[in-house]
């Protein structure tokens, strides 16, 4: 439902029910890594397990195996977990034991080559995942301010830094105390989203990296991801505190704020690329979220500035961020940053962290 009648008004909230649809892959990174000794890669049945650490030191020492651990784990170019407990003949339901949660390669990994590293998806205390209301809250923030900066032009502020932007003219309008820069004042506040139902294993699988460049060149690093796979769904619940926001900013003005900036998006970003999702939408009530979608979708110095006065800060931006990354090119190529997202899974190319999203 398009940003219709709220479910649940209670005094001044207004709660409704956020579905995103995955597109694409869907990443939220905890900032653990897994590497070759944490998980358990089934070549035969395509899944990866990762394993309780706790566990495995528990089974070692009661075993006697944890020198040969060490010696096989602290060497470089030694055995993975799998060939490990092959080698010492762990049983299989000791193997069980070990067992925190199971999930689909995606085709990332292959017998006989060496384990990738893979960067861990975020889980709560229960050990479930799931994607923190701050991170579509982020979203929500990028497409508001966007509609806002359509509306109201370009006001004065900006630093060389693309990244230093000035937000507060535009959502600093509530007029609680005089300083406009007191976040106080932020249409934001009045914008609550809570952390998503957590989110079955079977929805995750591991993603590759995958930067597409202008000229059609893919380039793969080694960068493997646990991700929500694309075609699943993901549920929020959205407060809109009336008390605050008074008549500013419903879910239908909402919703026309992402539509808008996804066309954006589309129109000045990916059209200038030479291939696109196939399933990624050419309009409507989309998204990215979570980490490797993009510079473009986080930053708002182009539409600010107008693509032309952006372009040559953006570069300036880049190349300082990133001097290895031959970005000093793209002012010639005419786009910078010069690659779109992608996550490669199990064949397919879909758009990093792209998201359809309903409100009810």
């Amino acid at each position: 439902m398009g940003g219709g009648e709220h479910l649940n008004p209670v005094n001044l909230l207004e709660t409704y029910r956020v579905k995103l649809r995955t597109i694409g892959p869907v990443f939220v990174g905890s900032g653990h890594k897994y590497g070759k000794s944490d998980y358990l890669f089934d070549a035969k049945n395509r899944t990866v397990s990762i394993v309780r650490k706790d566990v495995l030191m528990e089974w070692l020492i009661d075993n006697r195996k944890v020198d040969a651990y060490e010696r096989e784990f602290l060497r470089p170019g030694g055995q993975n977990l799998e060939q490990f407990l092959r080698k010492v003949c762990m049983f299989p339901q000791d193997r069980k034991k070990l067992i925190r949660y199971t999930i689909d390669v995606g085709g990332t990994l292959r017998e006989g080559t060496s384990l990738k590293e893979i960067d861990a998806f975020i889980r709560n205390s229960a050990g479930q995942a799931y994607i923190p209301g701050s991170s579509l809250k982020g979203a929500l923030r990028t497409a508001i301010l966007f509609e806002k900066i359509r509306a109201f032009g370009r006001l004065p502020g900006i630093k060389n830094d693309p990244k230093q932007f000035p937000e507060e003219p535009y959502l600093h309008t509530l007029g609680l105390t005089r300083q406009k820069e007191d976040a106080i004042n932020s249409l934001m506040r009045g914008i609550s989203v809570a952390d998503s139902a957590p989110i079955p294993d079977t929805d995750l699988t591991l993603v590759q990296k995958v930067d597409l460049r202008k000229d059609g060149q893919e380039q793969r690093p080694n960068l493997v991801r646990e991700c929500v796979r694309p075609g699943r769904e993901v549920v929020f619940s959205l407060t809109l505190d009336r008390s605050i926001l008074r008549d500013a900013l419903s879910a239908r003005d909402i919703l026309k704020a992402i539509s808008d900036f996804y066309t954006y998006y589309r129109s000045e970003f990916s059209a200038r690329f030479p291939e696109e999702d196939p399933d990624a939408p050419a309009s409507g009530s989309c998204l990215f979220l979570g980490g490797g979608s993009g510079f473009f979708n986080k930053t708002l110095i182009y539409p600010y500035l107008g693509y032309e006065q952006a372009l040559p800060k953006v570069v300036w931006h880049m190349c300082k961020s990133f001097p290895n990354h031959h970005h000093e090119k793209d002012a010639s190529a005419g786009i910078s940053p010069h690659c779109m997202k992608f996550g490669a899974s199990n064949g397919e190319l879909h758009e990093f962290g792209l998201c359809e999203v309903s409100l009810t």
